[in-house]
């Protein structure tokens, strides 16, 4: 199960004694934290941080130059560009249109302009971290990465569990009251979207951050 940049049990791991993992008490609010830490860290990164097959961006026509949200980049599965809304979306031929690509930073350069700063391009391509979200009781666990992905970096899963453990450590201050209302998970994203970042925690992320290229 997706628990936000791991499984649920190396999250439970991480955050409950050895005589609590068994339990399934807290799983909904520790999947609530560890799914909204995960968003919080794509806001303050600006970009996605998990890997997705077929994932789509759109941009102006007239870049020259792109960062994609969601990176490494694996495979660039097709790029169009449309001038107008009258217009249908054409593809575009991939032999000469990318001058370069640089995966680990998502970055595309293309061959000159392919439209008005009023157009739009489209890409579709597959990126970001690759995790294991099986559980070790699930059926073909574990999940054979598959060929070219990266695995989530041992640094950003590490900010991961630092800011996961504050705040579940923090609950009740941030109004969650997890142990007592088991309910109130529903309102850990906006609470989260709130929650400083650990110093720790920015320093290991520092060099996660997109810049977006004019």
């Amino acid at each position: 199960m997706n628990a936000g940049l791991s499984n649920l049990a190396t999250l439970k791991a991480w955050l409950l004694a050895p005589a609590m993992q068994a339990a399934t008490d807290y799983d909904q609010q520790i999947l609530a934290i560890g799914r909204g830490i995960r968003g919080r860290f794509e806001q303050h990164c600006n970009r996605k941080l998990l890997r997705l097959a077929g994932e789509v961006e759109y941009f102006p026509a007239d870049r020259t130059k792109h960062v994609v949200a969601r990176y490494p980049i694996e495979t660039i599965t097709k790029i169009e560009v449309q001038q107008t809304l009258a217009d249908s979306w054409a593809e575009l031929e991939n032999s000469g249109l990318l001058v370069n690509q640089l995966n680990s930073a998502g970055l595309l350069y293309f061959y000159g302009q392919q439209g008005w700063q009023r157009g739009m391009m489209r890409v579709t391509y597959t990126g970001g971290y690759f995790i294991e979200e099986l559980e070790p009781t699930d059926e073909h666990f574990p999940t054979a990465a598959p060929t070219g992905s990266t695995a989530m970096p041992d640094e950003l899963l590490l900010a991961w569990q630092l800011q996961c453990e504050h705040a579940w450590t923090q609950r009740d201050k941030l109004g969650l009251a997890l142990a007592e209302h088991p309910r109130a998970h529903r309102g850990v994203l906006p609470a989260l979207s709130a929650l400083e970042l650990l110093p720790d925690v920015q320093a290991l992320l520092r060099s996660y951050i997109r810049y977006q290229m004019a």
